[in-house]
């Protein structure tokens, strides 16, 4: 209730040409690869496949300039170990010995799941008949949730342990892309990027992670 008075009384104040510009509202998605930074008495991590969902929102202030904001959900995670053997069901019953060929080996990962707002400033750097080009650098803001624990596979499946989880996260991220106008409402991005993302301290040490993304969203201009 309090949000949305703060709210109604900027917009009040507002500049006319400012409340009644361009606006547009739609979807998103962001899958990526994401590379972890841990302390170094961590074992060496590696990465996996990363991905973010959610809706976004742009402004137009002039025909050059707009910015993009959203609320989105984030999963990242890494590896943390490969070649774990699982040896549970490695003996032959009919010999009483260990058979190699029954053990199987997976890989153990860490899962982290938040919710964030991203907020950027977009250039419309070269502008088409409907495909602009652009350049954008921003912030994002949001909270950690979720983390997971994860083994796989295993001789029974798939071993995962989830825990609530809690904390700040920031990133900076900048890219490019283009923005393809596919009618006088409908609006499409395809933005490439770059982001390196602060996590909460771990109780085994700190954590971060570079990500290489690419954002697709669909607009609808009103």
């Amino acid at each position: 209730m309090r949000i949305s008075v703060i709210v109604a009384f900027l917009l009040v104040l507002a500049p006319r040409d400012v409340v009644s510009g361009s606006w547009s509202l739609g979807v998103s998605g962001s899958p990526g690869i994401s590379i972890p930074r841990t302390e170094s008495d961590l074992p060496s991590p590696r990465q996996r496949f990363a991905y973010s969902v959610g809706i976004a929102g742009t402004h137009d202030w002039n025909s050059s300039l707009f910015t993009k904001a959203g609320l989105q959900y984030s999963r990242r995670d890494f590896i943390i170990a490969k070649g774990i053997p699982d040896t549970r069901n490695a003996i032959d019953p009919s010999t009483g010995r260990i058979d190699p060929s029954r053990i199987v080996y997976g890989e153990a990962f860490e899962v982290f799941e938040s919710l964030s707002i991203p907020l950027s400033v977009n250039y419309r750097v070269l502008r088409g008949g409907a495909i602009d080009l652009l350049a954008f650098g921003g912030i994002e803001f949001g909270v950690l949730f979720r983390r997971k624990a994860i083994l796989e596979p295993t001789v029974t499946g798939t071993s995962e342990h989830v825990e609530s989880a809690s904390g700040f996260i920031w990133s900076v991220l900048f890219g490019g892309g283009v923005s393809y106008a596919a009618s006088d409402h409908i609006a499409v991005l395809l933005l490439p990027q770059y982001s390196f993302s602060r996590f909460p301290e771990q109780s085994s040490g700190s954590l971060s992670f570079q990500s290489f993304s690419l954002e697709c969203a669909i607009l609808y201009r009103f």
